[in-house]
């Protein structure tokens, strides 16, 4: 019903006998709801979204019509309702452990002091140990405000490594002083002053010391905390529970809107 109300264009397509213009919806004409209606608090009920509940389940029980999914969509300002929405437990749990599926080291230098590299090139590999006992990873994501970098490979143990670059053959030296999986590993830094998601501990005041007295695991100032990807992913699906909801009464309003805003 949603992309029924869209403009139809043209579009060549090609076809086993050669390109044919095919009619069909532009679906990437923009559209929103009026500043009068999206901007009056009056006119929304505030809802706490309950565990599994889908767009499609709220517009059929307000609305009568599951079709008019896209009507509480527009009032929270969500283009990917896949991505955007918030998660069941069961979502939640399976897209957490996908997304952060790997292992977290974080390193110093061979004599255990902080350690920065700018950068680390794509596909780079960290190795461990010597034949025949050698533990060989691929390295997915690096993080230098942190001096961390993340593998797939369990077996990875608090100790000498060394990191190889692809392109140059170098190797860097390094000592992994905390393994952790990524899913409990650090994603920032929280003070009584200064709540902040930034990925960026320079943030801070002192920023090295707190980033090595995490790594070596040494008490951190009273004022400051650690918040962990897993906590920064609830909260984050936790702030997306609570919507609001265009009352009933404005639907009708709310469709005219829309078939006037893409009139072409």
């Amino acid at each position: 019903m949603y992309f029924s109300k869209f403009p139809a264009l043209y579009y060549p397509l090609p076809f086993a006998n050669g390109v044919k213009s095919v009619l069909c919806r532009n679906i990437l004409r923009r559209c929103a709801l009026a500043k009068d209606m999206a901007n009056s608090d009056a006119i929304y009920i505030q809802y706490d979204i309950k565990d599994g509940e889908r767009p499609e389940h709220i517009a059929d029980r307000l609305y009568g019509d599951p079709e008019l999914h896209w009507l509480i969509l527009f009032a929270n300002n969500i283009i990917d309702p896949y991505n955007e929405w918030y998660k069941s437990s069961s979502v939640f749990t399976e897209y957490v452990h996908k997304k952060y599926n790997s292992i977290s080291l974080f390193f110093t230098d061979m004599s255990d002091k902080m350690k920065y590299i700018p950068n680390i090139a794509e596909n780079s590999t960290i190795t461990q140990g010597s034949a025949p006992n050698i533990t060989k990873g691929v390295i997915s994501n690096y993080r230098p405000s942190f001096s961390c970098i993340d593998v797939s490979k369990l077996s990875f143990a608090v100790g000498d490594a060394s990191i190889q670059n692809p392109n140059t053959n170098e190797s860097s030296g390094i000592k992994i002083t905390k393994k952790i999986s990524s899913l409990d590993a650090i994603h920032h830094f929280e003070t009584t002053n200064l709540q902040t998601d930034t990925l960026d501990p320079f943030s801070l005041q002192d920023p090295k010391s707190l980033i090595e007295k995490y790594i070596k695991d040494n008490p951190l100032p009273l004022s400051v905390s650690v918040v962990s990807n897993l906590v920064y992913e609830q909260r984050k699906n936790e702030n997306r529970r609570t919507i609001k909801i265009l009352h009933p009464s404005y639907k009708d309003k709310a469709m005219k809107n829309l078939q006037s805003s893409l009139e072409v």
